[in-house]
């Protein structure tokens, strides 16, 4: 729902316990090498891209549950910040229309994005339009069930991904470093990080004040790193290059479920 911030995050648009230090930190330096073909250049192919769960909304009263996997979010049309399932994490929504709704997100007090949802006359497609960063994002839902005479946006909706857009191209640059990497992704979100088992910080217009991450060196065809913010897990990613060394699918999961897979191809 609220999270979903660049293409890549919103059709990404969740508990795992840390530990002190990760297998591949005890791992031998050679093999914590990885391929030479992942570093370079990426570009999201949004049209091979998938998301694995619907998302539904649901009127209680007057507050509307989100659900999206196993993440569980409520709130109300009114304006005011209501916590998510994600660690510093909040929401507010205010309807504008009979068939629109704006949110605004924010982690730690941040405003990092804000998106306009816009229901068709005929109640059965909803457009999402997020900016952030400078950036602007828009993909479109349809509806697969359930609906309100009252409130267009209740219902279960599943992301059109390859009919999304955005004002820039979502490209990632994976840079070799001694004993890990140097990681950005259209400057939204970027690190430099080693297969140490220790947290490293990050930044970008992506990244919530307090976050950090961590490494895991899983083969040389395959890496996965762990975002904190404040010291709680919020994702899980995991970067697997494909046998010819052209692709990378990229999967995106929460720290209380839903995921996302998106695949990159080399530049």
């Amino acid at each position: 729902m609220h999270r979903n911030i660049s293409i890549l995050s919103l059709l990404c648009a969740m508990a795992f316990a840390a530990q002190p230090q990760t297998q591949s930190a005890q791992r031998e330096k050679g093999q914590r090498e990885l391929d030479p073909a992942f570093f370079g250049k990426w570009k999201l192919d949004i049209v091979k891209s998938r998301v694995d769960h619907p998302m539904s909304y649901e009127q209680r009263g007057d507050t509307i549950e989100y659900r999206w996997g196993t993440e569980h979010d409520s709130f109300k049309l009114d304006g005011k910040d209501y916590p998510t399932s994600m660690p510093g994490e909040t929401t507010s929504w205010k309807q504008t229309g009979p068939r629109t709704y704006e949110s605004t997100l924010k982690v730690n007090g941040k405003v990092l994005s804000k998106r306009v949802r816009e229901i068709s006359p005929d109640g059965q497609r909803m457009t999402i339009t997020m900016q952030r960063g400078g950036s602007t994002v828009v993909v479109p839902y349809q509806k697969i069930s359930g609906g309100s005479a009252s409130n267009p946006l209740i219902g279960t909706w599943r992301a059109e991904p390859a009919s999304a857009k955005a004002s820039q191209p979502e490209v990632l640059t994976l840079e070799r470093a001694p004993n890990g990497i140097n990681y950005n992704r259209n400057g939204m979100a970027e690190f430099s990080a080693e297969f140490d088992g220790r947290e490293h910080p990050m930044s970008g217009a992506d990244v919530p004040p307090g976050a950090t991450v961590r490494l895991n060196w899983i083969n040389k065809r395959e890496f996965g790193y762990d975002s904190y913010v404040n010291g709680k897990l919020s994702w899980k990613r995991t970067l697997a290059l494909s046998p010819d060394g052209k692709t990378i699918a990229y999967t995106v999961t929460g720290a209380v479920g839903g995921s996302t897979v998106t695949t990159w191809e080399k530049q």
